[in-house]
């Protein structure tokens, strides 16, 4: 480690027990770790050893690996959860305190299907889509394991090459005839 800060000199006399004095600081850069608060929304897709792009202003387009360490069991006032990343950094570039931004890249579960958001009926904690066999619609309930922008994947509930409505769901009801318009 480096040494950052030296709060006694030498000759200065120092105790142990009960009040022990602090003789200094030491960094140990070969092993950082960025500490981030996550939503709980999105808590609960980390898991220990998930890989992680760390990004700082200071090193643009500089992108280091790192992985999720530990994930609070605890959330605080704001329903954020702690998350400590370490990151790998063999050239040793990057210095204790330094600003980064964390990209959570969580394995992934197996294959899954993408749909537009707006398919999802209902909330994203309990998500449910229609989808249209034989003339009929079904409402299925459906894993949501990620979500880019507008668009979901999905792990259960539909299978690729299923027809998706994403357009009038508010008029459907589970097992009701329908006419497939496409635009």
């Amino acid at each position: 480690g480096v040494v950052t800060a030296r709060f006694v000199n030498l000759g200065t006399m120092v105790m142990g027990a009960p009040q022990a004095t602090q003789i200094a600081n030491v960094v140990d850069l070969s092993r950082l770790k960025v500490k981030v608060n996550v939503a709980e929304k999105d808590v609960f897709k980390l898991h220990t050893g998930d890989a992680v792009d760390v990004l700082t202003d200071v090193f643009p387009g500089m992108v280091f690996a790192g992985s999720v360490f530990t994930v609070s069991s605890k959330g605080d006032d704001a329903h954020t959860y702690g998350v400590e990343v370490l990151v790998k950094d063999p050239a040793q570039k990057l210095k204790a305190g330094m600003f980064a931004r964390a990209t959570f890249r969580p394995k992934s579960t197996g294959s899954s299907v993408q749909i537009p958001r707006r398919a999802i009926v209902g909330s994203i904690q309990d998500p449910k889509v229609y989808i249209v066999k034989n003339g009929t619609a079904l409402l299925r309930p459906v894993v949501v394991t990620r979500e880019a922008g507008m668009m979901v994947a999905l792990s259960e509930g539909v299978m690729e090459g299923d027809s998706v409505v994403v357009d009038g769901q508010n008029n459907l009801n589970d097992n009701v005839a329908v006419v497939v318009r496409q635009q």
